[in-house]
């Protein structure tokens, strides 16, 4: 049996494992082909999915800053209420405390003066004596 081949219209010989081999081959190199081009694709679509997965991220980064920087203000501005709240506390028991302290010197003061105003009245009485007891 013969391993070659005769073509029809030109009636070229060709030989049979090298027609077989050729068409095996092409059928293989375009199996690889496709194989290749859907892994280029799964690839590519991997890619694109990524890509979005850290769109996703930075998204989410930046809403997670921006939650952040809101708390921060809240709290920064509920930590200064406190503050003015504590600062006006404080310096209204001062206050308090100072006008007590305040009170309690006028309070000598006029005991002080009404001593000193008893005081002269006796010195005067004491002269007005003298002055009656040597006339």
């Amino acid at each position: 049996m013969s391993n070659t081949v005769t073509c029809p219209s030109c009636r070229s010989e060709f030989e049979v494992t090298e027609v077989l081999a050729a068409q095996l081959s092409d059928r293989i190199r375009a199996e690889l082909e496709n194989e290749a081009a859907q892994q280029r694709q799964d690839i590519e679509k991997r890619a694109r999915l990524l890509d979005e997965q850290q769109k996703q991220v930075e998204l989410s980064q930046v809403n997670m800053e921006q939650q952040l920087n809101e708390r921060l203000k809240v709290e920064r501005v509920a930590l200064l209420a406190q503050a003015r709240q504590a600062a006006t506390e404080e310096l209204s028991v001062k206050l308090q405390d100072q006008q007590s302290e305040v009170t309690a010197l006028k309070q000598r003061l006029k005991n002080a003066e009404s001593a000193e105003l008893e005081l002269l009245q006796r010195e005067r009485e004491r002269e007005r004596e003298l002055t009656a007891s040597v006339e």
